[in-house]
């Protein structure tokens, strides 16, 4: 029982220490999201913002996004998939999606112009243009932007 409560004095001094947030490091990428859920039609609409910052000597000529919800099982595995569906009592129709992906990617942009770091004021109006962008060879979920020129050691971009 000793242990126990020498544990718990431990711990009760270790919580007595003022706590604080550490700030992120400035290189990490910044996102901004506007997301809007329709639920009457299971449909969310979401713009993100993302600026990169290249903390690398080595220049960034693609972005790389990870879209997971482009994911659809390959024809080769739907039986398999469904059987371990039925094991998990798991309704094909609440598990599979039948339509395609459900996510559709309708526009990338590139902001031009001076980087803003910080989240746009909501409603903002920004010079942006849209740009090329593809969906990964080897990884259909993966969207990769080609850059119009190299983002060089800590030059930035926003996507």
């Amino acid at each position: 029982m000793r242990f126990g409560a020498v544990i718990l004095v431990l711990m009760m001094g270790a919580s007595a220490a003022p706590v604080r947030a550490v700030e992120p490091p400035a290189w990490l990428p910044r996102y901004d999201l506007d997301i809007r859920i329709d639920t009457a039609k299971c449909l969310a609409i979401v713009k993100q913002r993302v600026t990169f910052i290249n903390r690398h000597q080595r220049p960034a000529s693609d972005l790389v996004f990870n879209a997971h919800a482009r994911y659809t099982i390959p024809d080769d595995q739907i039986g398999f998939m469904a059987k371990m569906a039925e094991m998990l009592r798991i309704a094909p129709k609440e598990g599979f999606y039948f339509d395609g992906p459900p996510l559709v990617v309708q526009e990338i942009g590139i902001v031009e112009g001076e980087t803003i770091i910080q989240p746009a004021a909501h409603g903002a109006k920004e010079k942006r243009r849209t740009c090329d962008y593809r969906y990964g060879d080897k990884n259909p979920c993966t969207i990769v932007v080609p850059l119009e020129r190299p983002v060089g050691a800590g030059e930035s971009v926003t996507v």
